[in-house]
């Protein structure tokens, strides 16, 4: 495995100006290389920590090796702190294992013949490049091949194919899955995608939020809860980071309080405690939040949480595609995971505790009750006057007792009619059939009113080219919009928003009640609104298609940018061990520590807890003895 220290930094290949091509002398997947060849020479049997310690050769065997280009050429050389806080978060993940070794390669644009590469030099690495890399490396648990080695770096660096190469995938990898994708092979990235695939089929609290080591959440006091005993009720996950604003959090606690009597209601917060944003971070303190940052956020908070840091935190983040830069969200789950909606803080939002159980049906029936009390004589004064394209008008009396339908305008000039595009289309496609429907019904019991609402005044090319010459009644829409956007919303979006792309409709019986309301409008039926479906049946599909996500058929589609390549396998062919017996007994290490923390919970055990992981650092040698590594797919490992 090897990891670039920028997404700035480029790609060289060979060519016969003596660039390298990658595959061709440099080393490629599936090679096997002796790293004693690569990383050492004659003259220098060691690498180099940043305590001036020297690592030999002999302490790599066995080991499963990762090697870190660092560019020191960047415009800004702290740009390369969060790959090493996330690099660094890994391999403290992974020191109790010991089995895992990452060696440094620093890539200096100022060194000689550097493969007649044109790149732009950092001016403080004109006067100081050695002094750049000790300030790098000083903040750095790992090796490094001595900065001085000028020819072993160049020779790594030609091996590999690369001059400031960043191979991303790497990177993502690291990302996505954390320590637990150790040993980092092929095998083991397909069984931990194999895991998500299985997890979004069959999604339930008990595969979620635990593991064989671990089935239980914490309360704010330090208390284990099974997560059993939770599981008939509704639950949500509260995915949250302690950088953005606590209001969603008092608002959460006001609904929280309100069920607590009930106990039909539970949350379990799932701390985010990566970085939120990348590229502004100028000191690695302010990279990865602390356990003492977790206990003083949970503390406040009633309800309970996944333990800091747990393995199944990246389980949680990829299935449920959750990022850091993200704000906090609330997926909830019905009991037995009989439903989820991944839209929890909407529902919280618009409905409060009204919206339990928050289904989408649930919300569907609030949405329907709010609309069905919309009548026709609200939404215009009865002097009201309205006019046709050629010049006549109707007084608003004139339309009592008939059908009316409300035609909300686009105002979004920049579509076009000839453009083609999907949202274009679509318009035709609705305006063509609604022409035709209007003439057919014409002189019929069926027959029905089209009132065109031009917003802000302003009538769309799509428009004005499909039906400007059509006998339809125009109205202006700056009062009736106010009406429209503050009592009958869309899901969420306002009605300006939505006539960006979409043509909302209004139907209105001859006694004057709403008989369909849609922003996606289609003709299913022959008669009048041309809808099939009950009001609520039409609400309850567009809650779905304006939402995204039908919680019935929770089915997330996992896309893991860059790393498409790793497949999820067919399940009989998963190894039948636990994924692997250096995570397992770091697992059961987290746990006893957590029983050794059991008589002093919460925040008061801080103390106990540093001394008990300075113990297990210093007790890091017997971890290799006691657990031979197994078979490594696609990873360099030490040969002789």
């Amino acid at each position: 495995m090897t990891g670039g220290g920028y997404t700035e930094c480029k790609r060289y290949h060979a060519a016969s100006d003596h660039k390298l091509k990658w595959g061709k002398w440099g080393i490629t997947k599936g090679d096997t290389i002796s790293l004693t060849d690569l990383l050492f020479t004659h003259n220098r049997n060691y690498l180099v920590k940043n305590n001036h310690q020297h690592v030999k050769a002999e302490q790599l065997e066995g080991k499963v090796v990762g090697i870190y280009f660092l560019p020191l050429s960047a415009k800004n050389p702290k740009h390369s702190l969060w790959h090493t806080a996330l690099l660094k978060d890994v391999y403290d993940d992974l020191r109790p294992v010991n089995n895992f070794e990452i060696i440094l390669v620093a890539c200096n644009d100022l060194d000689d013949d550097n493969f007649g590469a044109q790149i732009p030099v950092h001016p403080s690495l004109e006067t100081d490049s050695h002094k750049v890399f000790h300030d790098l490396f000083s903040c750095m648990p790992w090796t490094a091949i001595p900065f001085s080695d000028v020819t072993s770096r160049k020779h790594v660096q030609r091996s590999f194919g690369m001059v400031l190469q960043c191979c991303s995938w790497s990177w993502d990898i690291l990302e996505y899955y954390g320590s637990l994708g150790y040993p980092f092979s092929d095998k083991r990235l397909k069984f931990l995608r194999t895991e998500d695939y299985l997890a979004t089929q069959q999604p339930c609290l008990k595969t979620l939020l635990g593991f064989p080591q671990r089935d239980y959440v914490i309360s704010n006091n330090g208390d284990k809860i099974p997560i059993h005993t939770f599981e008939d009720k509704v639950v949500a996950l509260y995915f949250y980071h302690p950088d953005f604003p606590d209001s969603r959090t008092e608002k959460l606690k006001l609904v929280y309080e309100e069920f607590k009597i009930k106990n039909v209601f539970e949350v379990v917060l799932v701390y985010i405690y990566e970085p939120r944003y990348r590229k502004q971070w100028r000191s690695e303190k302010l990279f990865w939040k602390s356990e003492e940052s977790f206990w003083e956020k949970f503390k406040n908070m009633p309800w309970l949480a996944l333990p800091f840091k747990d393995m199944c935190y990246k389980k949680l983040m990829r299935v449920f595609e959750f990022q850091c830069d993200y704000s906090p969200r609330l997926v909830i789950f019905g009991p037995h995971a009989d439903y989820i909606e991944p839209f929890g803080f909407r529902m919280l939002h618009k409905y409060g505790i009204g919206g339990y159980p928050f289904t989408r049906k649930k919300a569907a029936e609030l949405e329907t009750e709010k609309i069905k009390e919309l009548r026709w004589e609200m939404l215009w004064d009865p002097n009201t006057v309205f006019r046709r394209n050629d010049g006549s008008q109707v007084p608003f009396s004139l339309l009592s007792g008939k059908k009316v339908m409300l035609v909300l305008e686009s105002f979004n000039n920049l579509l076009n009619v000839d453009d083609g595009s999907k949202e274009v289309m679509s318009i035709i496609e609705f305006l063509t059939k609604l022409k035709e429907r209007y003439f057919r019904k014409k002189g019929t019991d069926d027959e029905f009113e089209v009132i065109r609402i031009l917003v802000n005044n302003t009538e769309s090319s799509v428009s004005k080219h499909l039906v400007g010459d059509m006998p339809w009644l125009v109205s202006p829409g700056s009062k009736l919009m106010h009406e429209l956007d503050s009592s009958y919303f869309w899901y969420g979006r306002s009605t300006y928003d939505v006539l960006l792309f979409h043509i909302p409709i209004f139907a209105f019986s001859a006694d004057g009640k709403l008989v369909r309301k849609t922003m996606y409008p289609t003709f299913e039926a022959s008669e009048f609104p041309f809808y099939a479906g009950s009001l609520e049946d039409e609400t309850l599909c567009q809650l779905i298609t304006c939402w995204g996500l039908d919680y019935s058929n929770f089915r997330m589609q996992l896309r893991l940018h860059r790393i498409s390549s790793f497949l999820p396998c067919e399940p009989s062919s998963l190894p039948k061990y636990y994924p692997s017996k250096e995570l397992d007994a770091r697992l059961q290490d987290e746990e006893a520590r957590r029983q050794t923390a059991g008589g002093n919970k919460g925040p008061r055990y801080d103390v106990e807890r540093k001394a008990s992981m300075m113990r297990r650092r210093g007790q890091t040698n017997s971890w290799s003895e006691k657990f031979p590594q197994e078979e490594v797919d696609s990873c360099f490992r030490i040969s002789h």
